[in-house]
């Protein structure tokens, strides 16, 4: 049987600390020619893109 919760208060393995270790927005985008090219943040090694 489907259990029903109020908006927000069902629990959750996600948190904002695990969300914001695994941003995956490019920084930089750019094109070479026919290649494009991206920079994409690595939060897990001290924000090396």
């Amino acid at each position: 049987m489907m259990q029903t919760l109020a908006y927000g208060s069902w629990p959750s393995p996600i948190d904002a600390e695990l969300a914001a270790t695994h941003d995956g927005a490019p920084g930089f985008v750019g094109f070479v020619g026919a290649e494009t090219w991206w920079t994409a943040p690595r939060p897990t090694e001290a924000g090396r893109r």
